[in-house]
């Protein structure tokens, strides 16, 4: 009697063992679940921000291009072209707090590759900034062009990132 009372004891033992070590596991990859969920989420967050910001330059550029065609025309801009490139201006310099958000996003989930293409991004868009206006004679289409095509190589670059931070949280 006393043989099959250890037996019977040494089953609940391995089995209530079994089950716990079953529930560790499973909890495991519910968290890590919960984990890459949140992470393709703050990515995707990160893409839908970089693009509005991506927007407010492209829309400022295409101002200032035809704004500087203009000058360089010798036409001068009405008050509204100038309110309305001033405004534009204005949103871009206000949009540069998103890559504040956008680089705690991406370091929160500890993607540092894509962080600093990001930062590679907001320092040409910054140089960009930086010399385009009207009232800079510096400012020619020359200048303008170079500038997007380093915006969008950047854009690319942090593009390329985020998408290798994306498959990774599969």
């Amino acid at each position: 009697m006393a043989d099959t009372a250890i037996k019977i004891g040494m089953g609940t033992l391995l089995g209530g063992g079994f089950a716990i070590w079953r529930a560790h596991l499973g909890n495991q990859n519910q968290a890590r679940k919960i984990y890459l969920d949140k992470k393709r989420e703050l990515i995707e967050k990160v893409l839908d921000d970089i693009d509005a910001v991506y927007a407010s330059a492209t829309i400022y550029w295409a101002n200032l291009s035809n704004a500087v065609f203009m000058r360089d025309g010798g036409r001068r801009l009405t008050a509204k072209e100038t309110d309305e490139l001033n405004n534009l201006e204005r949103q871009l310099f206000g949009d540069f707090k998103i890559f504040g958000f956008c680089s705690s996003r991406l370091l929160l989930v500890g993607e540092e590759q894509a962080e600093q293409s990001l930062r590679d991004l907001r320092n040409a868009i910054d140089g960009f900034f930086k010399i385009g206006s009207v009232a800079n004679d510096k400012c020619t289409q020359e200048v303008l062009q170079s500038h997007r095509d380093l915006i969008q190589a950047k854009r690319l670059e942090l593009f390329a990132s985020l998408h290798s931070a994306y498959k990774r949280a599969d």
